[in-house]
């Protein structure tokens, strides 16, 4: 695993800070395996923030609608 790779997992960061790494990396290299694979790391961790996003505001809802 490559440095930076190393460096991502390893950090403690929010998944926006994370993706935001992985996006500023996969626009700098070409194409290739390397790349293929962070396009991969990309869609998963925007898939995670949007479900995070919506359980949160799922929760807010519940919360209003309790009250």
């Amino acid at each position: 695993m490559d440095e930076f790779l190393e460096r991502v997992l390893g950090d403690r960061r929010t998944l926006q800070q994370a993706l935001a790494d992985i996006v500023a990396k996969y626009s700098r290299i070409p194409r290739g395996l390397e790349r293929s694979m962070l396009e991969r790391m990309i869609e998963v961790l925007n898939a995670e923030i949007a479900l995070r996003q919506n359980k949160c505001e799922a929760e807010r809802v519940c919360a209003a609608g309790s009250s």
